[in-house]
Order: C-alpha cells, then structure tokens, then sequence
C-alpha cells in the first residue's frame, strides 16, 4: 500500500483491513496519509481510522478536522455517503457529548439553511446523505432517553441559537429521558 501508484480502491480496503486487525505501522503509514499532500489518499486513511480506530484514534482525527475544515468536510462527505449502508455506524461509538460536537460542527459545516431541495424524485448526492447523518444524530440524541442525551441536546440548542426550532427538540429530548426514567409505583406503595 505504500507504492504511489496503488489505486485509491485498493488502497482503501487493505488499509482498512489492517487497521481494523490493529496493525500498528498501517495506523501510522494511515496518520502519514493524513497529512501529506495527497488529499484523496488523506480522506481514504482518515477514513479508515473512523471506521476501524475511531475509539483509539478520536482525539487525533478530530484534531486534523477542526484544524482543516476543507478536510474536514471532504471526510464527512465520504463517511455520510456510506454511513446508509453500513452495518455498524461510526456514529455508535460516540458518547452523547460527542455526538453533540460533531452535530454542532456538521451544522456550521452544512448549513440547514443551504441544505439542498428537491422535488419530486431524486438521486441523492454526498451533500443530502450530510443532511441525512446530520440530523439523525439529533433524532438519536433526542430518542436516546438518558440525561446525558438530554444535556447534550440541550448543549446544541445552546451552541446554536439561529436554529430556533431546536427548542422543541429539547423539549422532546426531555421528555424521552422523563419516560425512559419513570418508575411506576408498586400496588403496595400505593395502598
């Protein structure tokens, strides 16, 4: 994988083989492709590491996409674009204030307000699979009924104030945790 001329496709599945069966030089070889020239090789390493290492390697792949947004979002676009089809989501191994931060700068990213619009039938590109990760992060949040969920939602409300709707998605939000939390009380408790 490391000749310059590997095609991306093979690229991508070897590396993401051996980062999924913790091999440690592909993990740095994939961190080199992260900030090398190659962009396209960059987003297929970085990739990688969200779909195989993402627990382990958090801190470093959100590092490089908040100091490189362009990055950043060429990343996302291609996690959104398999993100329908896969098995087990990269979502699944955040926490909820996780979730959070990346529903927060998905927003700022892909503005709800440039979301594109359609009518009638469509073929969906990398930017409506966005939308589709974006807000099913919120729809997971508010659904989750925990309190951690619930504060987390209530952290992008917060973050993100021109989006006035978010409020009833607090309120849903806090009425899923009150739900999931009640404890109905016993007949004796009641006698």
């Amino acid at each position: 994988i490391k000749n310059i001329k590997v095609k991306k496709s093979i690229l991508k599945g070897i590396l993401g083989k051996l980062i999924e069966l913790g091999n440690e030089e592909s993990m740095e070889y994939a961190k080199e492709l992260i900030y090398s020239r190659d962009i396209d090789k960059g987003v297929i390493a970085a990739q990688t590491m969200v779909l195989y290492a993402f627990s382990k390697e958090r801190n470093f792949i959100w590092g490089k996409i908040n100091k490189d947004i362009e990055f950043g979002k060429k990343l996302m676009l291609s996690l959104a674009w398999s993100f329908e089809y896969r098995d087990i989501a990269f979502t699944n191994k955040l926490s909820e204030l996780q979730l959070a931060e990346l529903y927060i700068w998905l927003s700022t990213c892909f503005p709800h307000n440039e979301d594109p619009q359609h009518d009638g039938v469509f073929s969906p590109s990398p930017r409506d699979q966005i939308i589709h990760l974006r807000d099913g992060i919120l729809e997971k949040l508010v659904n989750m009924g925990s309190i951690q969920s619930f504060e987390a939602v209530e952290i992008i409300s917060r973050k993100l104030p021109q989006l006035e709707w978010l409020v009833s998605s607090v309120e849903r939000a806090r009425k899923s945790w009150s739900e999931k939390s009640w404890v109905p009380l016993n007949p004796q408790e009641i006698i």
